[in-house]
């Protein structure tokens, strides 16, 4: 059985490939806030997770006050 998006042929619509890439980017920043969020909770430093996941630490400290 073929997938109905090979019928509609949506991946190649752009609107759909840009629309599933920022839901990449979303779930990859959500994913990040709770790794910062763990690394938080163990007692890294903002300096430590910083260097670690090359976030500035003004975005480590929004991650931190979110969890």
């Amino acid at each position: 059985m073929t997938r109905i998006s090979d019928f509609l042929k949506i991946d190649k619509d752009p609107l759909y490939r840009m629309g599933k890439r920022i839901g990449f980017e979303k779930a990859m920043k959500f994913n990040m806030l709770l790794i910062v969020g763990k690394m938080r909770e163990e007692g890294f430093s903002t300096g430590q997770i910083a260097k670690l996941t090359k976030f500035s630490p003004e975005e480590i400290e929004t991650f931190s006050k979110k969890v």
